[in-house]
């Protein structure tokens, strides 16, 4: 997530009020699609508590504050909300409040994927060395080209980021040009690997980074990381590697610990000096118990033909399918009624798979028939295709 700015007091009014309303109306058209989709009462939404000192950036401030942080989040694929309130912990801290939604409007096309990334960002922040609370929205749109090579995903994205805020008085914008191309390698259900390279410029000034993260699932926890540096547009004296390390571990049942450390290097977004960042916090998903979807279903047919089947729940683009019958290369699935749906050619034996969402992240619904632990901290289902119709299970049963 990008936040710009840069102080530019001769802005007509007009254009900030411009650049904030279409920021709202962004956030507006985004949480009407989002809660259509998901509904309020819906799974998937986590609630946060968590301390720690990080910085928080908008012109004409550069702080860095130890807060106390409450906030709630949803994310779906590449939908997300997330809504956060921070209180200061000492007398010389910021309070802030941050709101912030996007999605990815695309269309699919076999192993290519087009579509726009849209964002947009509200926050409100009082410093008690500043008379008043300052404001600020940021909109970000980023058309998006996607190409799925087997287990390998591919995105380049170019568009704008825009950035008004005010604070006692004093206005302030950044508008960049933004252009990356990000890399996704899974190494497994729940294992991967990626690489980034971005580019900003104005009319003025041109970054570019260069950067690589790794996460997996370990046991109940999992752990991630994260190295980059800003290879031109800095001067030399600039400090321009950073790292990011942190993991987690299951507490109860929808519950998480969580611990994270970041270095960030000198920003020549925000122009600020480089600094250590912590945070320790706790995680707890949210939803009442709800009837446990419709099982993933596989339908056996005269010929050699077999019919898997995953709710469209589970997926709200097409997922694909991976296991030993594709030696673990993706195979897209297309709608089909009230499923996702694929059709193979599988020999009478005995299989593991698992299905991948449009990001290249693995899952295993819960109530797959068969589903098991890849002994790495994962999940795979086992398929049996039997030998003859005779022994083949009714439709949906999945396999035993």
């Amino acid at each position: 997530m990008l936040w710009c700015h840069g102080r530019s007091p001769k802005d007509p009014a007009g254009s900030r009020l411009f650049v904030l309303r279409l920021v709202l109306l962004g956030l507006g058209v985004t949480a009407f699609g989002f809660f259509s989709a998901t509904g309020l009462h819906g799974q998937g939404w986590t609630a946060d508590l968590q301390a720690g000192q990080a910085s928080y950036e908008t012109a004409p401030l550069d702080s860095r504050s130890t807060n106390a942080i409450l906030g709630v989040r949803h994310q779906v694929d590449r939908r997300f909300f997330q809504t956060a309130v921070a209180a200061p912990l000492s007398s010389g801290d910021l309070f802030w409040g941050v709101v912030s939604m996007g999605d990815r409007l695309a269309f699919r096309k076999g192993i290519v994927e087009l579509g726009l990334d849209a964002a947009g960002l509200f926050h409100v922040h009082r410093d008690p060395g500043v008379e008043g609370m300052g404001v600020g929205g940021r909109g970000e749109f980023l058309p998006v080209l996607s190409l799925s090579a087997g287990v390998l995903v591919t995105e380049v994205r170019s568009g704008v980021s825009l950035y008004r805020g005010e604070i006692a008085g004093e206005r302030w914008s950044r508008d960049l040009h933004v252009s990356d191309v990000n890399v996704f390698l899974p190494l497994g259900p729940q294992a991967r690997v990626g690489g980034e390279l971005r580019h900003l410029r104005t009319a003025d000034e041109a970054y570019t980074f260069l950067g690589s993260s790794a996460s997996s699932a370990l046991g109940r926890g999992g752990v991630w990381g994260s190295v980059g540096t800003w290879i031109s547009g800095l001067s030399d004296d600039a400090p321009s590697l950073g790292w990011s390390a942190g993991g987690s571990l299951g507490m109860a049942p929808g519950t998480d610990l969580w611990l994270t450390v970041r270095r960030e290097p000198f920003d020549p977004v925000f122009l600020g000096a480089a600094r250590t960042n912590w945070g320790v916090g706790v995680s707890h998903r949210l939803g009442r118990a709800r009837t446990p979807p419709p099982a993933v279903g596989a339908e056996y047919r005269s010929g050699g033909t077999t019919v898997l089947r995953l709710p469209l729940g589970e997926a709200s683009r097409p997922p694909s399918v991976a296991g030993d019958f594709s030696q673990w290369g993706a195979l897209p699935m297309h709608r089909f009624g009230t499923h996702w749906r694929i059709e193979l050619d599988l020999a009478p034996g005995v299989y593991h798979f698992a299905f991948l969402h449009s990001d290249g992240t693995w899952f295993v619904p819960e109530h797959t028939p068969n589903r098991r632990e890849d002994g790495m901290g994962g999940w795979v289902a086992v398929l049996i295709v039997p030998g003859d119709s005779a022994d083949r299970p009714d439709p949906g049963a999945g396999g035993e």
